[in-house]
């Protein structure tokens, strides 16, 4: 589920905002469009989930004060709009997106805080002239941005930097590195040195008057608890959690469904639909040719156990073409191989769904490989270390 944002404050590229706008049209097909407010220039590519007629972007506050651009959704904005609407605020829509516009009138840069969602959004103050931004505390929504003696860009990935006359594309060598070393490129940095990215659980203020410009964190990691003794209740506390994470997810007013291969990650996804009640529940698999890669089979017995409406799609040959256009729709390296797949899978079930739940990041969260148990005290720092960096 995404849409695409982008932002020019002051900015030397105005006349390129359409190009850049053009570049992130995949993010959004729904509805494209600009918002003129002089000084800042807002831009959005909508993917349309919630509200479909009344949370279109970019949204204006009824004051005419702050404009916002916003990627993702807020899984707690009903309880939110429900607050906002005691304090006396009314709203025209149905979005998460005017519960943010007024969220941010309400509660201003405490507002992140109080979000449970996957996000990245910005809103413009044109009465202080300022531009505040934040992204979701684990960073699965970007923002990258640039500071530049041009003027501030915001964007959603990469691409529209590129399409920016004139903007510098010099490469980061450290990004570089990074890429190397973890297979991604970390933030804050990007493969360009001129850009940026918005830490996850990090806000960041533009004063375009005074051209200062300062970040924090809203929100840390908290130090581990203590565990229960009995492990069925660590277990059963860890069920009751992924259950309400994914029942929150389920809010949507276009069609949802699931990537479901039949391993353990996936089918507890499929599983936690199933119990809360997500009608029609349609699961999809690719099957390939290869009967050592296919797992068809396990993914229809899981689909029929929870009574899904389970669609399995042949994998087309995955030729060089295929490949680097699969590739090309990157804007950094990403040296996940699972990643042609889920592109691919994607795509081909678009025209059936809109927003699809899967398993992704259970093993990263689980330390399902030895390689996610490691931790930083595992590899001190040495005289040797210090001399190759860059």
């Amino acid at each position: 589920m995404m849409c695409g944002i982008l932002g020019l404050i002051g900015a030397a590229w105005r006349d390129s905002a359409p190009a850049a706008l053009a570049t992130i049209v995949s993010r959004g097909p729904d509805a494209q469009a600009t918002l003129d407010l002089g000084e800042a220039l807002l831009c959005h590519a909508r993917l349309a989930v919630i509200d479909l007629e009344g949370g279109r972007q970019p949204m204006v506050s009824p004051d005419g004060r702050h404009a916002i651009v916003f990627n993702g959704e807020i899984y707690n904005f009903q309880a939110l709009r429900a607050e906002l609407e005691r304090a006396g605020y009314a709203f025209a829509t149905r979005s998460d997106t005017e519960v943010l516009l007024h969220g941010y009138a309400a509660w201003g840069a405490s507002l992140p805080g109080r979000l449970d969602g996957m996000f990245a959004f910005a809103v413009w103050d044109s009465r202080e002239r300022r531009l505040f931004a934040a992204r979701d505390r684990i960073g699965i929504k970007p923002f990258f941005y640039a500071d530049t003696p041009g003027g501030f860009a915001f964007a959603s990935t990469l691409a529209p930097f590129f399409a920016l006359q004139g903007f510098p594309r010099r490469v980061d060598a450290e990004a570089l590195r990074d890429y190397l070393a973890f297979q991604t490129v970390l933030a804050p940095r990007s493969v360009l040195a001129d850009v940026r990215q918005l830490p996850p659980a990090s806000c960041l203020l533009l004063d375009a008057g005074a051209r200062r410009l300062t970040l924090r964190r809203y929100w840390e990691i908290p130090p581990p608890g203590t565990a229960p003794a009995d492990a069925e209740e660590r277990v059963a506390r860890v069920d009751a959690a992924l259950r309400e994470s994914v029942r929150r997810q389920l809010i949507a007013d276009v069609p949802l469904g699931a990537f479901l291969s039949g391993g353990m990650d996936s089918s507890l996804m499929v599983r936690y639909m199933a119990q809360a009640g997500a009608q029609p529940l349609r699961t999809f698999n690719i099957r390939f040719r290869e009967e050592g890669f296919d797992e068809t089979p396990h993914a229809q017995e899981v689909a029929r156990a929870f009574g899904a409406e389970h669609t399995v799609i042949d994998a087309p040959a995955i030729d060089g073409a295929a490949l680097v256009a699969s590739i090309g729709a990157l804007d950094q390296p990403l040296a996940d191989p699972a990643y042609v797949t889920t592109e691919m899978l994607s795509r081909l079930t678009r025209g059936r769904v809109t927003v699809a739940v899967s398993g992704d990041g259970g093993d990263e969260l689980f330390a399902g490989y030895p390689r996610f148990r490691e931790i930083e005290a595992g590899f001190p720092d040495s005289p040797l270390k210090r001399m190759t960096r860059v």
